[in-house]
């Protein structure tokens, strides 16, 4: 079962600096990013801030995640329907900034 995930900071190569992350589920992808680790399974991630394991967010997609990029602020995602939404990871007030593309509901790509 793949419920830990385990990540060496491999500039400085010690032990010390192994981690390891126990998770809530079995993930199907994973997105490590600059400050971020993505995994989820079918239509939901979680994401955790790599520096102390928090968990910085939940997120339900409309379709399932084909596809998961991350980089220091935001995630995109490719979900099974065509479209990409962006979104913030660590989300500021109650209100979501993401956005979904294409807009209108249409297939951006498959």
């Amino acid at each position: 079962s793949l419920r830990e995930l385990t990540h060496l900071i491999s500039e400085q190569g010690t032990e010390r600096n192994r981690k390891t992350l126990a998770l809530e589920i079995e993930p199907s992808f994973l997105a490590i990013g600059e400050i971020h680790i993505a995994v989820g399974m079918n239509n939901r991630a979680w994401i955790y801030r790599i520096e102390d394991h928090e968990l910085v967010r939940q997120i339900d997609f409309v379709g399932s995640v084909k596809t998961i990029l991350l980089n220091s602020t935001h995630c995109a995602v490719l979900t099974t329907n065509g479209q990409i939404q962006f979104m913030r990871m660590v989300q500021e007030n109650a209100v979501d900034s993401s956005r979904v593309l294409p807009e209108g509901g249409d297939t951006l790509c498959t």
